[in-house]
């Protein structure tokens, strides 16, 4: 008798239009996470489901996790409309709110609900509004954090710099661009403006402490995140010395023997063994610039966390030297017609340095910058590797420094970099050199070395033909 009167039930749904729902399946929501920013799927992603109406919260409230292929499930879903979205830590280093997702919930089996981070290009025109409305324009989100005590740190200073080459009526000009942000009161920050694409340096200062230089690619999107941990003194006095170890492998796999491992800011180094095993002593923790060099291969480089308890372990890979010469990035169209040599020659009557004008430059028909200051009074030319030289002059204690570079006015970070890679020789149409501090003009001046200042533009028979036809080289 049960069985007719359900039978005559299911008979009388399906004409009505509507099919008996199978008493098995009960209604559920799935669907994958994305993060829109990566490319990929997000897992570990916090999903919940909230219903709309206040008296159904404790009925309806689901709460799962997405797996590594970046699915979830939500299962036994009452009928109702709701609030579906996720808590990642990805969410909090774009700064934003949860998204969230109104949809309304059938007596049906499934409902597939996939969710996403915001684009890139959604996040960067957010926070940054005109100075990310440019085609070039990127941004760097992130936390500034005491490494010891994973506290935030408010108050404290991003900022970064960046090599640009602008094209204009006054030729080929080399110069720095830079972008600084303090942090909020949560430990925040936000870089606009700075080049998608591209290689920048960046820092953080809070108080008396900083982190160390580090060397970033700003990836073709444009969004690039990064947190950035401070060793602080005064929370850590006596913390011991670090250790990052690890291991560097060729593409194929195998350990590459007596590569050259350093950290930038740090004096030690050491060299990988034959398996390609290595082990530093590093004098403070925090987010460090990892560095490896070997005679017939490309440097890498690679920020890592150091922690003041458990150090760092760090896998690299380095490649061969590429057959092809990567193409020049231009980073603004046009260039102020101002006149770079302002100065020049009122500086070089008084005598105080060495100068090199345009002619003189060409004269000596440079394949790379060094050629044109070695040999210069005070100067010596120091080839670190086979790939990397250096400028070097006599400070006033009388030991081996590094001077300031000065190019066109804005003093540039050489770092560990050749010279040679950071000033292209055929960009160089004047040169200043001081060898003491107290010949440099003010402006230029160090209180630990002398002085390289660099002028660009055309010179030789481009500048003479332009001067022929009546326009400023």
């Amino acid at each position: 008798m049960i069985a007719r009167a359900a039978l005559v039930g299911s008979a009388l749904l399906t004409l009505l239009g509507r099919e008996a729902p199978a008493r098995w399946q009960a209604p559920r929501i799935t669907g994958v996470v994305y993060d829109s920013i990566a490319g990929t799927v997000l897992r570990g992603a916090s999903v919940q489901l909230l219903p709309l109406e206040p008296s159904r919260q404790a009925e309806g409230r689901r709460t799962t996790e997405s797996d590594s292929a970046g699915r979830y499930t939500l299962v036994d879903v009452p009928a109702g409309r709701y609030l579906i979205g996720f808590f990642h830590a990805k969410l909090d280093s774009l700064g934003i709110d949860l998204p969230v997702r109104r949809i309304d919930v059938r007596l049906a089996a499934e409902q597939v609900v996939d969710l996403a981070t915001p684009s890139a290009g959604t996040v960067i025109a957010g926070w940054c509004g005109a100075a990310g409305a440019r085609p070039d324009a990127g941004a760097i989100l992130g936390f500034v954090r005491d490494v010891a005590s994973a506290e935030l740190l408010a108050g404290a200073t991003v900022a970064a710099q960046w090599s640009a080459i602008s094209i204009g009526p006054g030729g080929a000009r080399a110069g720095v661009q830079e972008a600084a942000a303090p942090t909020s009161g949560t430990g925040w920050f936000r870089l606009c403006g700075v080049p998608r694409g591209g290689i920048l340096l960046l820092h953080a200062v809070s108080d008396v402490d900083s982190s160390a230089l580090l060397e970033l690619d700003v990836p073709a999107h444009g969004l690039l995140l990064r947190d950035i941990m401070i060793h602080r003194r005064a929370s850590s006095a006596d913390a011991p010395s670090t250790i990052v170890s690890g291991i560097v492998r060729d593409r194929s796999g195998q350990g590459l023997p007596g590569v050259r491992v350093r950290l930038y800011g740090h004096d030690a180094e050491t060299r990988t063994s034959a398996t390609g095993e290595f082990r530093l002593g590093a004098t403070a923790a925090g987010t460090q610039l990892l560095d490896a060099r070997l005679i017939g291969f490309v440097p890498a480089r690679r920020v890592v966390d150091v922690s003041p308890v458990t150090g760092a372990r760090v896998d690299l890979t380095m490649a061969d030297f590429p057959t092809e010469i990567d193409t020049v990035r231009v980073m603004t169209a046009f260039a102020r017609r101002t006149d770079l040599l302002a100065g020049f020659e009122r500086r070089r009557r008084l005598g105080h340095g060495t100068f090199l004008d345009p002619d003189q430059v060409e004269q000596r028909r440079p394949l790379v910058f060094t050629d044109l200051v070695r040999g210069l009074p005070g100067v010596q030319v120091r080839s670190v590797d086979q790939m990397t030289r250096q400028v070097e002059m006599r400070g006033a204690s009388g030991e081996v420094c590094v001077p300031a570079l000065v190019v066109d006015g804005v003093r540039v970070p050489v770092l560990d970099m050749s010279v040679d890679d950071v000033i292209p020789a055929d960009l160089v149409k004047a040169v200043e050199v001081y060898p003491r501090r107290i010949q440099a003009p003010p402006e230029y001046q160090t209180p630990e070395c002398g002085s390289v200042v660099v002028w660009t533009g055309v010179r030789g028979w481009l500048a003479r033909g332009l001067r022929a036809a009546g326009r400023r080289p």
